[in-house]
Order: C-alpha cells, then structure tokens, then sequence
C-alpha cells in the first residue's frame, strides 16, 4: 500500500514539476521578445527556471538525500520565491521596501541551514521544515507588498494573489504541524509523511499558478500599455491639432484685418488669394484633426462647401450666384487633400479673372459625384465651372493670367491621384474637371494607391 501512495506522490510532483517547466519556457519566451518594454520580465525568467529546476531535484530526495537533492534544490525554489518578489517591485517601479530586506534575511539563514544540514546532518529535518516554511511564506508577503490595487483586480492578479494567499496561510500549519511531530518526522518526509506530501504539494501547485499569472501579465500589461500609449498620442494630437488651428486662425485674421485697410486693389487681391490658400490648409487641418471614424472616411462634400462659402467671402464676392451640386462622397485624406486644393485654386481663379464686374451676373458652378468603379474604389468628378470671358491661352502647364502656379498646382494635384484634368473654355466661361478613381474608405478591400484613369499621364 506504501509503495502505491509512493508511486502516487512522486508521479504527481513529475508531472507538476513538468508544468512548471512548460509555464518557465512561456515567460521565458515573453521575455526574449519584451525583456526592453517590461520591466522586471528578468526577474520572473529567472525566478521560474531556478523554481523548476528546484522542482525537479527535489524529487531526487526520494532515491538518496545529499547536497544537491537537499540544499541546491530547495535553495533554489526559495530563490526563485524571492525573484519573483523582485521582480514584481520591479515591474510595479516600486523600492524593495521592509519587506524585501526581511525576505532576503529570513533566504539567507534558510541557505545557511540547508547548506550546514546536508553537510553535517545538523539541524535535523524538523527545524529545516519550519525555515524553509517560513522562508516562502515570507517571500510570498514580500511578493504581495509589490502589487498595485489596480494590479490585483486584474485575472493575473487574482491568480497570482489567490496562490501567494494559500502559500501564507499554509505556512503557519505546516510548522505548527512539524514542530509536534519532530520526533516521528521520517527522513524521506515527502515521500513517507502523507501529511507533508499535501504542504508540498500545495506548494508545488502554487508555483505553478504563480509562474502561469506571471505569464499572463506580460500579454495583459501590454495591452494596457498600448492603450495608455494611444490614449497619451491622441491627447498630444489633439492639443497639437488645436495649437496649429488656433495659429491658422490667427494669419486669417491678420490676412483679413490688412485686406480691409488696404485701399490697392492690387493688394487686396493678392491679400485675398492668401486668405484662400490659408483657408485650403486649415480646412485640410480640420478634416484630418477632427475625424473620428478613419474606417468611414472623410465627408469631402461638406469641406469643399465649407471652403467654396469661406474664399467668396475672403474676396467680397456676395452677388457670385453659386450653384453647389455636391453628392455625398467620402474619401481618404489623400485624395480630401488634393480635391481641397484643387478647389481652392480654382475658385480663386475665378474670382480674381473671371468675374470683371462688368454688370454681368457672375455665376460659380461647382459640383462632385462619385460612383462605384470596383470593389473597394470609386471613380470621383470634381468640377468647377464659371461663366467670365474664358481662357485667354489654351492650359498647358502656364495660365493666361498671373504666375503660371495655379494650373501647375492643379495638374501636380491631378497626377497626385493618378487622375486627368480636362479643361473647356470659350467665350462663355471656363470648364475645369478633374477625374480619378481613388480608394472608397466605405468598401472593401480598398488598397492604398489609386488607379490611373484612361488619359492620365
């Protein structure tokens, strides 16, 4: 019957002490890919490895107790209790504390014992029993000290805290236990002692948990980590978007103030072509400092008639009969970018050459569509269209009037997107449409860079 229970035990602590050794490879995995993001991941790797090499050279006691099986093998599972101690201090950012001077106190008389008792037989079983007991409990209370509330509530933290609990409470019935049975302790007392076999037991399983909680805090504090992260960009973003547009605001206003004081038409021209281009970019700034939602896409109908409404008024341009035929069209911030721009150039165009105040009714025509092309694209027109005199030279990289930028800006803008640009002028006004088919954020499988359309260059 002995010998059944003996088989029972020793296969049960192989087969724990073999699970030790599988949480030990986990945690020595996490460390090796996040040993420079987590702090105290060291300390784990090592506290599990020397707990399950201790495991096993326990087990040795049950063919000949020398000095491996007996001082190497427990000094090392104290050593491990302790490293995992420091190893949460360390991951916590927290001193070592009262606690950790008393864990490494009580450690380094439990060595000294089981070093003097497997060379000289003294002090005999039961005394090593109780230091080796308490030696964990205490590693345990110092493991505790280390944690955070915020760390207990989590699933490694019940884990972890649920196993150093039991190790604790066992430890004052395991010594009170050994020190009225110190004259009938058997030498082998894990293998002959049923009562002792189950504190070991207890203590073998608690390893395990506790190795397998510092596994799942790694993955877990990552986690919370990466959301911490991307919670500090976004406010940063944030607080940085709004610097910027509290800045383009303010050389708006300036631009404004110095075009109403100026009494040049020159100048208040110029002053109002800058105004429009200030504008195009705060208006880029918004669309991409205000979104919420990347996956639906940006609403580029709205921001064209939010820009379209803010350059007729920079140039005083209020009698301009405006028609907008904008479909609902959302975009990415590539291509949001580039038709603002578009936009923007052309309608500055046009009130600056097109609309002569001659007593003709000036008239601003700007529309965009958008239709599926395949999946995941959709082919857009944008088109601007005004009724003043036309183009005086055909377009071909220059323009009729001014520097020669705008219609260079317009064509880059096009090509941006991999688009062509087709141009009507005559007599009765100037026709500017640019076509292209770009990725649609609302479908699927919507790659990044945009298909050329027939004609593009």
């Amino acid at each position: 019957m002995n010998a059944v229970v003996d088989l029972d035990v020793g296969t049960l602590m192989f087969s724990l002490s073999m699970t030790m050794w599988m949480a030990t490879a986990l945690i020595g995995m996490f460390w090796w890919r996040h040993r420079e993001q987590v702090s105290g991941l060291g300390w784990w790797s090592v506290a599990a490895a020397s707990m399950a090499l201790g495991s096993v050279l326990v087990l040795l006691q049950d063919h000949t107790i020398d000095f491996i099986s007996l001082a190497v093998a427990n000094t090392l599972v104290h050593a491990g209790a302790n490293g995992v101690g420091l190893g949460m201090h360390r991951f916590q950012d927290r001193p070592i504390g009262v606690w950790g001077w008393i864990s490494g106190g009580v450690f380094a008389v439990t060595t000294a014992v089981f070093v003097l008792s497997s060379l000289t037989g003294r002090p005999e079983i039961g005394i090593r029993l109780m230091t080796s007991t308490a030696c964990l409990a205490v590693a345990m209370i110092f493991t505790l000290a280390g944690t955070t509330s915020s760390f207990r509530k989590t699933l490694p933290g019940v884990l972890l805290t649920a196993a150093a609990v039991l190790t604790i409470i066992v430890a004052p019935i395991r010594i009170v236990y050994t020190a009225l049975h110190l004259e009938d302790l058997p030498l082998a007392v894990i293998q002959q002692d049923p009562v002792h076999s189950l504190f070991v037991l207890a203590y073998f399983m608690a390893g395990i948990v506790i190795v397998f909680a510092l596994s799942l805090t790694v993955p877990s504090w990552l986690r919370r980590r990466e959301r911490e992260l991307a919670g500090r960009i976004d406010m940063l973003y944030r607080e940085m978007s709004h610097r910027v547009g509290n800045n383009l605001n303010v050389i708006l206003n300036y631009l404004d103030m110095a075009q109403q004081e100026s009494t040049d038409e020159h100048n208040r021209s110029v002053l109002a072509q800058s105004q429009s281009m200030v504008m195009a970019v705060s208006t880029v700034h918004s669309a991409l400092g205000n979104r919420r939602d990347e996956e639906g896409g940006l609403p580029l109908h709205d921001h064209i008639e939010l820009l379209t409404d803010q350059i007729l008024r920079s140039f005083r341009e209020a009698n301009i009969e405006r028609d907008l035929d904008l479909d609902p069209v959302y975009t990415d911030a590539r291509t949001l970018k580039n038709c603002v721009l578009i936009v923007n150039e052309l309608i500055t165009n046009a009130c600056k050459y097109a609309f002569q105040g001659d007593g003709q009714t000036d008239a601003l025509r700007v529309s965009l569509m958008a239709r599926p092309y395949t999946r995941g694209r959709q082919e857009v027109v944008l088109e601007v269209a005004d009724n003043g005199p036309g183009l005086s030279s055909p377009w071909a990289g220059g323009v009729a009037e001014g520097t020669g930028f705008g219609q260079a800006l317009v064509s880059h803008c096009a090509e941006d997107m991999n688009g062509v640009v087709d141009v009507n002028s005559d007599g009765e006004g100037t026709r500017v449409r640019v076509t292209c088919r770009v990725p649609d954020p609302r479908g699927d499988d919507a790659p990044e860079a945009p298909e050329a359309v027939a004609g593009a260059p």
